[in-house]
């Protein structure tokens, strides 16, 4: 066996590459021998002067759209090409696209040689907005073929019947408008029930208007005390 040295994965797959061309089938058995040593990870497609042709069935969720595309790519072509060239040729955004092959959802740099299965690549494109179809592929539904009758426009689905009631429903009462309240009037002190006489400034004790000092502590009536008696001896002047 050939000792692998300072070489490169890289080196190695080149290596193979031309003892497979030179049809050296031993240079190539140490070549892979080697390769697997190295523990480097590599992707062998093999050359064709036609390309890949990839099968795209355009789904919404759980129907099957009408007329698949046909697209040319070379094996080293990824996901992310194919949605861009069904992007710029179909007007569908990549953000619409969820592609589907192999019974997975590969990663957009995953190479379409990978997802050759039997000598063909089949891709289940799914559209993720609805409207989006409408608007792509409602013109282009192919005209009903002679004989057959035309496909009848959808119905919307009717209204569900309202419950009739027997009696009227009660109205509710009228509502009366709300005027704003008088402002509220000051009302006057109500008198109190005062005894005559007068109020002796030291003790004050409630003395007899008659009386002219205190009968508790013998202090003099105040002088501008004027009882209704001695109202009735002066002419008062106004």
């Amino acid at each position: 066996a050939l000792a692998m040295g300072h070489q490169t994965p890289a080196d190695l797959a080149n290596r193979l590459q031309d003892a497979i061309c030179s049809q050296k089938a031993e240079a190539a058995r140490q070549a892979v021998v080697q390769l697997c040593q190295s523990g480097g990870s590599i992707r062998v497609f093999p050359q064709s002067s036609e390309g890949l042709l990839v099968k795209v069935f355009f789904r919404d969720r759980d129907k099957e759209l009408p007329k698949p595309r046909l697209f040319k790519f070379s094996t080293a072509s990824t996901v992310a090409e194919l949605k861009m060239r069904v992007a710029s040729e179909l007007e569908i955004p990549r953000q619409a696209q969820c592609c589907v092959a192999c019974g997975r959802i590969p990663p957009d740099s995953t190479p379409l040689g990978e997802l050759e299965h039997k000598h063909e690549v089949v891709v289940h494109l799914y559209l993720l907005s609805k409207d989006l179809f409408k608007h792509r592929w409602g013109q282009q539904r192919p005209p009903p073929a002679p004989g057959q009758p035309a496909a009848p426009a959808p119905v919307a689905a009717a209204a569900p019947a309202q419950k009739m009631w027997a009696e009227p429903l009660p109205q509710p009462p009228a509502l009366r408008p709300q005027l704003p309240e008088p402002p509220m009037q000051p009302q006057p002190p109500v008198p109190e029930n005062i005894e005559p006489g007068w109020s002796c400034p030291i003790c004050t004790y409630r003395n007899p208007p008659e009386r002219p000092g205190c009968e508790m502590c013998a202090s003099e009536r105040p002088a501008d005390y004027l009882n209704a008696a001695d109202e009735n001896e002066y002419e008062v002047v106004p």
